[in-house]
């Protein structure tokens, strides 16, 4: 998911960090995935202890310039040194649903889940509860079902309207529209009907999901003609003067003289 956009960005160097198996050895899905991508190292190593080298470059791992995936908390933390793709956070899954909906939860014990339901009977809504309890127990991993589930709700609304504006301001990592007409709402969604990598405090309103532009780097450049330093220069310089920036002020007013002395 992150090594194909960077390969398509034309990173040199692409680092990918996976946990060992209990043998120590590293799963074959994911070497033969990292060849795929053009991964240039494979570090074996998960969780904080990962994001730290890839930060801060010890003798045996590359120091990277952009570390994007898990490990919200240890990214934030090394943000200062390494560019990160964004502050993530806990895991939410937002469904505005018609009374066709079907339950699912997202991944930790941290992440929730919201349904707004749109139009749902009380029936509805039941056989909805009784469902997520009911995978629930069938799930391997029950105890983090459980954890999830308590940390989220139902919350009925009047409208599609009334959801896409709570959807606006809660700003979920992922979000389903289980409507009929789906396809007309997707442009009045601010975080968009497509995975994405925010936390609930409603990142999604300022950050755009991971793309292949997460790996490029803009560069902008000036040039200035004669001319056109003559036509700007005084201007300049009353705004660095009015800032106390002389230096700037003096940069500019040197070479406005030497241009308009040449010319007369």
């Amino acid at each position: 998911m992150l090594g194909v956009p960077a390969l398509v960005a034309g990173c040199s160097e692409i680092v990918i960090a996976t946990p060992p198996r209990k043998d120590g050895t590293v799963a074959p899905e994911v070497v033969y995935v990292a060849n795929k991508v053009g991964a240039t190292t494979i570090l074996v190593a998960g969780g904080a202890q990962a994001v730290a080298a890839m930060a801060y470059g010890p003798a045996t791992v590359p120091k990277v310039h952009k570390i994007c995936g898990p490990g919200n908390c240890s990214k934030d933390d090394c943000s200062a040194m390494v560019s990160i793709d964004m502050p993530a956070g806990p895991s939410e899954l937002l469904v505005i649903a018609d009374p066709d909906v079907q339950p699912s939860i997202q991944h930790g014990e941290d992440s929730q889940v919201v349904l707004l339901a749109a139009g749902l009977s009380d029936s509805a809504v039941a056989a909805i509860e009784q469902e997520v309890r009911t995978q629930r127990e069938a799930l391997p991993r029950a105890d983090i079902v459980r954890e999830s589930i308590s940390k989220s709700y139902i919350l009925r609304v009047d409208s599609v309207a009334e959801a896409l504006k709570f959807s606006n301001q809660y700003a979920p990592e992922h979000l389903i529209l289980h409507l009929d007409d789906a396809e007309q709402h997707v442009a009045a969604i601010t975080p968009l009907a497509q995975t994405t990598y925010c936390r609930h405090m409603a990142i999604a309103r300022m950050y755009s999901g991971v793309n292949t532009l997460t790996f490029v780097k803009h560069i902008t450049s000036q040039t200035l003609t004669k001319e056109g330093l003559d036509r700007l220069g005084d201007t300049v310089t009353t705004l660095a003067e009015a800032e106390g920036l002389e230096a700037h002020r003096n940069a500019v007013a040197i070479r406005l003289k030497d241009i308009r002395r040449n010319r007369s």
